[in-house]
């Protein structure tokens, strides 16, 4: 179970500034397994049946580094760019930027990676196709990358987001790795699982959190129509045609807020009924009607059970005290 470097070729050697100690990540690996490094670039890369790692820290004197990589079947990329821009090129084409992360693959073996002058410190991690399969269970996005090889045009490439604190507390578990033959491999092929859930666990909560701010705006929308309609003809059904939404997703934005949708709308016209009661002579069965509430009978029920009053009885009680309220202002004040 011996890990090998056999998928990582230098194309330029470069020149680099490589300390006395190599401290990356993967300092565990004291030597280079298989063949000697062809570089002074200081780099550490190993691979052990579906599973590819390569990391690079060095400073970069002149040009361009650039390295190819040859694993034995088309791969789902990790790259981590902790410190320095990168480029890989393939039939996928994508720029890193330091301080970045992304997540992509294309259908293409060979891929190409290249560094530019100055500090650079990459981190990649690859997972074979022969993976995919058995991964989908856990990961069931990745039965969609199963074409790779089969469709010269298939590729994918994630979003590239900022490597976040909880990114980097995972590269440094590595560091608590010792070099076994044995069991080093299955420690790094567990590692490299960890990190792959890290990265749909992250893109997953991503699209929820935007799933989320748009219902929170979809909701503000719903509520901002019903105060303009509410003595209008609408409902659930009616609002959730007006915002080009479907019943279903209207209906969850307004979960765990005071009202549904028919709640809020019920709720505005037994506010403006109340309103009408005091200040209008309108008897009760015009403003049931003008307020869109089925009969006179069916509004007084719902009136009584949000106000624990009839219609009748509420506007008797707030005239008397709108009455007393008069009669108060009008009376002389004394000084005693």
């Amino acid at each position: 179970m011996m890990l090998s470097a056999d998928f990582v070729q230098f194309i330029n050697p470069g020149v680099g500034k490589s300390a006395r100690t190599y401290n990356g990540y993967l300092s565990f690996l004291t030597v280079p397994p298989g063949r000697p490094p062809q570089t002074t670039i200081a780099h550490r890369s190993c691979t052990h049946e579906h599973f590819y790692w390569l990391e690079v820290k060095d400073e970069i004197q002149q040009e361009a580094v650039n390295i190819q990589l040859e694993p034995a079947e088309p791969c789902l990329w990790i790259a981590i760019a902790l410190m320095g821009d990168c480029a890989f090129r393939s039939v996928t084409n994508v720029d890193v930027a330091s301080g970045n992360r992304v997540c992509f693959a294309n259908n293409r073996r060979a891929l190409q990676l290249t560094l530019k002058p100055g500090k650079n410190w990459q981190f990649l991690a690859g997972f074979g196709q022969s993976t995919f399969e058995a991964l989908s269970k856990e990961f069931p996005f990745l039965a969609s990358l199963r074409r790779l090889e089969a469709d010269v045009t298939h590729h994918w490439v994630g979003r590239e987001e900022r490597i976040s604190t909880r990114l980097r507390n995972i590269l440094e578990s590595l560091q608590r790795l010792v070099f076994r033959s044995f069991s080093t491999p299955i420690q790094l092929a567990g590692w490299s699982l960890r990190l792959l859930n890290y990265f749909f666990q992250e893109n997953a909560t991503d699209e929820a959190e935007a799933g989320e701010q748009d219902d929170i705006s979809r909701y503000h929308q719903a509520t901002r129509f019903i105060q303009e309609h509410y003595q209008d003809d609408i409902n659930l059904e009616k609002v959730a045609a007006e915002l080009n939404v479907s019943v279903r997703n209207l209906t969850r934005c307004f979960e765990h807020r005071p009202y549904t949708v028919n709640g809020y709308i019920s709720h505005l016209r037994l506010t403006k009924a109340r309103e009408l009661l005091v200040f209008s002579d309108r008897s009760i069965q015009d403003i049931a009607y003008a307020l869109r509430f089925s009969c006179p009978k069916y509004f007084s029920n719902t009136f009584k059970q949000k106000f624990k009053k009839s219609p009748k009885a509420y506007r008797d009680e707030m005239k008397t005290e709108t009455l007393g309220l008069n009669r108060r202002a009008i009376t002389p004040y004394t000084d005693v």
